[in-house]
């Protein structure tokens, strides 16, 4: 575990202490949590037997993914979990555009996986990609955190994001495996760009502090 993250996992917590938010026990750890891909796996087999997931989409996704999947784990309301779904869409379609993959193609894709994760990632939160899925399963649903509670996962998904886009993390087998050979080159590509501040400009998508 980096100490990044287990720094700001523990500033999440922190802010929690006596409100209505509980979070996960533990921090959302890259190789444990993250399985690039935050679409069910019939839409994401489905979208590659009809040829719409090119290499570039791929790895858009998969890149796409980690904020998506670090937002879902330690979950919160439900207009929060609109937001991450929005963010997902936006991004894939950001990173598709850096390698010059954007246009309708990758509308579609974007907009049927917004469409799954909005449809299939909430209750009743069995899933292991459920909204709250850091928790137990009959502790997930949807809670009240408080703005600095909001702002501190801002905070985590930015330093995941860094971490990654630096290289201090290398993807496991595991992971590698679910995408191909040429996404996974096209991914490492896309990766310092997330050194830079994201594009989109929906509140949680990074902090709004200056630390």
């Amino acid at each position: 575990m980096f100490r990044e993250l287990e720094t700001a996992h523990a500033r999440i917590v922190a802010s929690s202490t006596g409100t209505g938010y509980t979070p996960p026990s533990r921090a959302f750890e890259f190789a444990v949590d993250w399985d690039l891909d935050s679409t069910p796996d019939l839409v994401r087999r489905l979208s590659r037997a009809l040829g719409t997931r090119t290499p570039e989409l791929e790895a858009s996704i998969a890149l796409a993914s980690l904020g998506h999947d670090i937002r879902y784990f330690y979950a919160g309301s439900q207009s929060m979990r609109q937001e991450a779904d929005l963010l997902f869409k936006e991004e894939i379609n950001e990173f598709a555009a850096l390698l010059h993959s954007g246009g309708a193609k990758a509308d579609l894709v974007s907009s049927a996986d917004w469409l799954a994760v909005n449809l299939f990632g909430g209750w009743p939160f069995k899933m292991p990609y459920s909204w709250g899925y850091g928790l137990p399963e009959d502790q997930r649903g949807y809670t009240s955190p408080t703005h600095r509670t909001q702002l501190e996962i801002a905070d985590f998904v930015t330093a995941a994001r860094k971490l990654f886009g630096r290289g201090a993390y290398q993807l496991q087998q595991p992971q590698l495996s679910r995408i191909p050979t040429q996404a996974q080159m096209l991914l490492r590509r896309l990766r310092p760009h997330l050194l830079r501040p994201a594009a989109s400009g929906l509140p949680s998508c990074r902090s709004t502090r200056g630390r």
